[in-house]
C-alpha cells in the first residue's frame, strides 16, 4: 500500500510515501497528509507573482507561511518524542531531507548564545534562496518563519528569527538568528 519514495538513512520516519491506493504522496508525520512536490521554477514564479501583487509584503506572507507550517512540524515531532535536543535534530533532518537545505546549528555557539536568549542557525544551500537567483536581498522568509514557528513551539515562548546572511546576496550560506521577540 505504501512505498518510501526517499531512502532516509534515519529509521524514524519518511518525510514522503506514495500511496497506491489513493495515487497520492503522504506524509506519515502528519497523519498522511497529502503532499505535493514542487520544483524551483513553481517557487520562483510564486514568489514572483507575491511580489508583484503585494510588493514587500510578500515577504510576510512567506515568513508566516513557514511559521505555520513550523509549529506544526514541531508540535507533531514533539508529541512523539519529548527531548529538546532530538526535536532539533529531526527537525533539521526533516529540512534536510525535503529539500530545503542543509541546517547546522553551531553547537557551542548556540551554548553561548543559549545563555542570551538567541541561537546562530545555518542553511548551506537553500532551496529558496537558489530558486530565486542573485536578487540581493534576503530571500529565505519561509526557511525563517519555519525556525521561528518550531522555536516558538520548542522553547514555549514566542519567537521571532531574522535572515541575516543569504545566498542570493551572494554571502556563502544563509545564516538565521533565532531571538526572543520581546
Amino acid at each position: 500500500m505504501f512505498s518510501s519514495i526517499l531512502n532516509p538513512k534515519s529509521e524514524d520516519y519518511s518525510p514522503v510515501t506514495w500511496n497506491a491506493e489513493s495515487g497520492h504522496l503522504e506524509d506519515p508525520l502528519l497523519n498522511n497528509l497529502r503532499v505535493m512536490i514542487i520544483d524551483a521554477d513553481f517557487y520562483k514564479a510564486l514568489r514572483d507573482n507575491l511580489y508583484t501583487r503585494f510588493q514587500s509584503g510578500a515577504s510576510l506572507i512567506l515568513y508566516e507561511m513557514g511559521r505555520g507550517y513550523g509549529e506544526v512540524i514541531a508540535k507533531t515531532i514533539k508529541q512523539n518524542d519529548p527531548g529538546r535536543l532530538e526535536i532539533y535534530r529531526k527537525f533539521m533532518d526533516r529540512g534536510k531531507r525535503q529539500g530545503y537545505g542543509e541546517f547546522r546549528v553551531p553547537l557551542l555557539q548556540s551554548i553561548i548564545s543559549g545563555l542570551r536568549g538567541e541561537a546562530k542557525v545555518v542553511l548551506k544551500d537553500s532551496f529558496f534562496a537558489s530558486a530565486s537567483g542573485q536578487t540581493g536581498h534576503k530571500e529565505c522568509w519561509i526557511i525563517a518563519g519555519m525556525i521561528a514557528g518550531a522555536g516558538s513551539k520548542i522553547l514555549k515562548r514566542d519567537v521571532v528569527c531574522v535572515e541575516e546572511l543569504c545566498i542570493s546576496k551572494e554571502d556563502p550560506h544563509c545564516e538565521f538568528r533565532l531571538k526572543s521577540s520581546a
